[in-house]
């Protein structure tokens, strides 16, 4: 059993055979995938794939390029979208200081607002970072520790995981950990809590070894899951369990 806690399957890379990348990610052991919205357009689009797949959920949020176009007709879509049944989280949201395709204020304001709103109907927030660790987190102490949710596709060290774990976050690693230099990311899975971890594609992103250079897909995540329990000394089967016990409980999966 594999759960893949987050894909892009709105992604137009998807477009033409979704049916059949999903049909391969249940052959491959993937019994829910998480698909994620971050565009104003994929929260509608999410929604008709989750109504379309009985083994596909969904988050709904605007990513942190987008911010700059968060406004009250984004945030009642977001609402909106919520009251269905299928929609099991807040995101993809957060800060990228990469890129600042938005503003840090823009990003800043969408972020505290969709917090909010994952606050107010009790649901768990899927976050992206991105060489914005220290302000995330400052933004993150203002709740309180009052939310649940993951760090989605984690790409710092130790110490960041722990700052995220104090704060009551679960970590997710993706394909990247499969990567020959990212010893760093390795090592952090090694200190995150058996009940803390999850594993994810982020599709058609980041496919890992030893599928680089070809269109990601939810049933790449076995490569993930398989690496990660060798770093950990693991059995694959128990750390398969153990991720998808992990995303049934953050995510309330039925």
């Amino acid at each position: 059993m594999l759960i893949d806690t987050h894909a892009h399957l709105d992604d137009e890379k998807f477009k033409d055979d979704m049916g059949e990348v999903i049909k391969r990610a249940i052959g491959n052991g993937v019994s829910e995938i998480i698909t994620v919205s971050s565009t104003p357009g994929s929260i509608q689009r999410t929604i008709e794939i989750v109504n379309t797949f009985e083994s596909v959920y969904g988050g709904v949020g605007l990513h942190p390029h987008d911010a700059k176009y968060f406004n009250k007709q984004i945030e009642q879509d977001i609402l909106d979208s919520i009251t269905k049944e299928r929609i099991v989280a807040i995101g993809e949201i957060g800060l990228d200081f990469h890129y600042n395709y938005s503003s840090r204020d823009d990003q800043g304001r969408a972020l505290r607002r969709q917090i909010g709103i994952a606050l107010d109907c009790s649901l768990p927030v899927i976050v992206h970072d991105r060489e914005a660790s220290d302000e995330l987190i400052k933004i993150l102490e203002e709740f309180g520790g009052k939310m649940t949710g993951v760090i989605h596709c984690f790409t710092g060290d130790s110490d960041m995981a722990k700052k995220y774990l104090d704060l009551g976050f679960y970590i997710s690693f993706s394909g990247i950990v499969t990567f020959p230099k990212a010893e760093k990311i390795r090592n952090a899975a090694k200190i995150v809590p058996q009940d803390k971890i999850l594993i994810e594609t982020d599709a058609p992103y980041l496919a890992p070894v030893p599928m680089r250079g070809k269109r990601n897909e939810p049933g790449f995540v076995r490569f993930t899951c398989e690496a990660l329990a060798k770093v950990l000394n693991m059995d694959f089967e128990a750390l398969s369990g153990i991720t998808a016990e992990n995303a049934r409980n953050l995510f309330h999966l039925k």
